[in-house]
């Protein structure tokens, strides 16, 4: 893993003929929702599908043509996504790989912390005494939106040359948007909300790529932290990884659309050609022994805070999974740059 040394003001750029899309990944085809065994009973479209279509609507940013498909139904939520996801695409600009230390989607750092703790401890404190619930779909179990902390990390990020870096990766200027105080525990569920009705949990559930891009996010943790209480962990290099465009756009609109987390709402997923059922929250699908789960035991490296306490990070095409404590609390901070 790469670190920044402390204020650094100017990033690095690499050769660019060394930094390549990698097309031959263990997610190079997401794995179908409707495979998972809690589910079996539920009904799927079994039809074979000429995709051929679709693949050249998209081509041709004709949305009109890619939507009229008699197996997606228009007035559900995610379709709306989707049509975002297809507009998005037609422009997309990859990032810039080539800026080091973030060629490999994240990067570390371990800096003092203590006056950003003392910022929000008040906050910590009211978060530890709320009391168990289960949360709806998109809801922490305990959290809270700190816009009087962006100006404090913007400071801090500056100084160390993240959002010089940031920018640089992300071919734009971004700044500090949105800090969000996370408590978590082991009490809660908040990770298990997508299929959030399952009783299968593997252990890489809520293993996810967010579902959009052109944005970085930062870890900031305010404890110290352990693989028992919510260590962030990320695959490295997942940044580079080639997807399907068809898989690219209905993954990320499911998972920003649905949480699949009951049988209704996965009716319209469940209804669309096996190579479309799929998901970027897909941790879920990493079964006790399968072959994912042994992918994503060999290349899912989690961040410890005696490493590091302050992690950089391309949410929106890295794999990463935080947040699941087995025992213990973890507080931590979460940065949104755009």
């Amino acid at each position: 893993m790469i670190r920044l040394k402390r204020r650094r003001s100017r990033f690095v750029k690499l050769n660019q003929s060394k930094i390549m899309l990698i097309e031959n990944h263990f997610l190079s085809t997401l794995p179908d929702l409707a495979a998972f065994p809690d589910y079996a009973k539920e009904s799927r479209n079994q039809d074979a599908v000429d995709l051929s279509p679709m693949y050249q609507s998209f081509e041709e940013g004709d949305w009109n043509k890619f939507i009229d498909q008699p197996f997606i139904d228009k007035q559900v939520r995610w379709v709306g996504k989707l049509e975002h996801m297809f507009h998005f695409y037609q422009k997309w600009k990859r990032p810039d790989y080539t800026v080091e230390p973030l060629t490999d989607g994240i990067c570390m750092f371990k800096e003092d912390v203590i006056d950003l703790r003392k910022k929000v401890d008040s906050q910590i404190s009211q978060l530890l005494l709320q009391d168990d619930w289960t949360p709806s779909p998109g809801t922490f179990d305990r959290g809270t939106q700190l816009p009087d902390m962006c100006g404090p990390v913007q400071d801090l990020f500056q100084s160390l040359g993240i959002i010089e870096t940031a920018s640089a990766y992300n071919r734009r200027n971004l700044s500090v948007a949105n800090v969000f105080l996370h408590v978590a525990k082991e009490t809660d569920s908040n990770w298990k909300q997508f299929f959030y009705d399952a009783k299968t949990t593997p252990k890489y559930t809520n293993t996810h790529i967010d579902p959009k891009e052109n944005v970085i996010k930062a870890m900031i943790y305010l404890n110290d932290v352990s693989t028992d209480n919510g260590a962030f962990g990320y695959v490295h290099q997942s940044n580079r990884f080639k997807y399907d465009p068809l898989q690219n756009i209905f993954g990320r609109a499911v998972s920003t659309g649905s949480y699949c987390h009951n049988s209704a709402e996965r009716k319209s997923v469940f209804a669309l050609p096996s190579y479309l059922r799929v998901s970027h929250n897909f941790g879920r699908m990493a079964l006790e022994g399968s072959e994912l789960e042994a992918a994503l035991d060999q290349n899912l490296e989690y961040v410890t805070s005696d490493e590091a306490n302050i992690i950089v990070f391309d949410p929106g095409a890295g794999i990463h999974q935080g947040g699941i404590c087995t025992k213990g609390t973890r507080l931590a901070l979460q940065v949104l740059m755009k």
